[in-house]
């Protein structure tokens, strides 16, 4: 079981005398630091377990709160017992920006919040979750762990949807995909074949839940599918020939004609419409210099 500290964080004990300790203080004093400069408690305390700087005994074991501890303790500032480690001025100044902080997170923007509905791993389907934490700054990853050669931020994501969009606002021709149909598998579909898979293995068959197994994965099968007659693509078509390039994303334009949006760990990220037409960029802008194309890929 791990031993608790019976000496704030930075002070060592030597001849029954509380000492400062060289290397802990300097961690306070790069705490402290941080925090001034708007770094989050969550943000500092993931990039000391980055770094492996320990807490005690050797064990890094940092979170938000022992962070936090760090910041409200007033022993840094020096009495009759502890040494001096932090400058008064530089407390109050991290104490004042506490106080304005309130502890409430920054909220997203509606459209980072929708995006973490529609975004998915081109790998394997799963959602594509944010992580606020990554270092200084933020991440989208895949929520099942496949591991990207690319670094997607918010502006990454938002700038490769916007130079997408406003590419089909240029050529509408692009969402031209009529008549084709589309089956994408979903995980939840590979998830549900296997289970009808394992329970037609049994020794001991059970029909009921074979049968409910079928049904569970055809339904599944069909949500993945998709249809375009032609009407969908031509009224997709009218409507962004009628666009002028956008400056700024509009949630309620990509409401309207995004149903997905798909990140590859290879960098790609492609926008699939409400007809199924799906156009990719790779990297994140669509200046010249990245590749934007239509796939029609299942």
């Amino acid at each position: 079981m791990s031993k608790l500290r019976t000496i704030p964080y930075g002070y060592e004990i030597r001849n029954g005398v509380v000492t400062v300790q060289p290397e802990e203080a300097k961690t306070v004093a790069e705490i402290f630091s941080l925090y001034i400069e708007g770094k989050t408690l969550q943000n500092i305390s993931y990039m000391l377990v980055q770094r492996s700087i320990p807490f005690y005994m050797g064990e890094v074991r940092w979170n938000k709160n022992s962070v936090k501890r760090i910041i409200d303790n007033a022993k840094y500032i020096g009495d009759e017992t502890y040494p001096r480690i932090i400058a008064e001025d530089v407390f109050q100044e991290a104490h004042k920006l506490k106080d304005c902080k309130g502890g409430a997170a920054t909220p997203l923007s509606p459209i980072l919040e929708y995006f973490k509905d529609i975004c998915v791993c081109g790998k394997c389907g799963t959602r594509y979750k944010r992580i606020n934490t990554w270092g200084s700054r933020e991440k989208w990853m895949c929520a099942d762990g496949c591991k990207s050669l690319f670094y997607v931020s918010d502006e990454v994501l938002e700038s490769a949807v916007l130079n997408i969009i406003n590419r089909v606002i240029r050529q509408p021709d692009l969402l031209d995909v009529t008549s084709r149909s589309h089956y994408s598998p979903s995980k939840d579909v590979v998830r549900e074949e296997n289970e009808l898979i394992r329970l037609l293995e049994q020794p001991k068959i059970s029909f009921t839940a074979v049968a409910k197994s079928i049904l569970s994965c055809a339904a599944l099968r069909f949500e993945c599918c998709t249809f375009d007659r032609g009407e969908v693509t031509q009224a997709l078509m009218d409507e962004f020939a009628e666009m002028e390039p956008m400056k700024d994303l509009d949630l309620q334009i990509i409401k309207r004609y995004v149903r997905r949006i798909k990140v590859y760990p290879n960098g790609k990220l492609t926008v699939v419409f409400y007809n199924s037409a799906e156009i990719t960029a790779i990297g994140g802008t669509d200046d010249g210099s990245n590749i934007t194309e239509t796939s029609h890929e299942n």
